[in-house]
């Protein structure tokens, strides 16, 4: 647990003086108002937002997953 001067909860995120330390990270005003992904209540689409984006790592996972049915496919022919 980050000490109370470091600005920063347990997961690393920057806790504003206008945000409550109770407050779940994803729910801080600040945060939510600075991420391009979320709108404006935190959500991104029907998920909560942690804003944070996925999108080179689910491309990288599909990436793997691909290379892993070609695999399955070739050994079975």
């Amino acid at each position: 647990m980050p000490d109370r001067d470091s600005h920063l909860d347990e997961n690393g995120f920057v806790v504003l003086d206008n945000d409550s330390p109770g407050i779940a990270p994803h729910c801080h005003r600040a945060q939510i108002a600075a991420c391009a992904l979320c709108d404006p209540d935190g959500y991104r689409g029907s998920t909560i937002c942690d804003h944070v984006d996925h999108t080179e790592a689910a491309r990288r996972g599909m990436e793997l997953v691909r290379a892993e049915i070609a695999k399955a496919k070739g050994g079975k022919a």
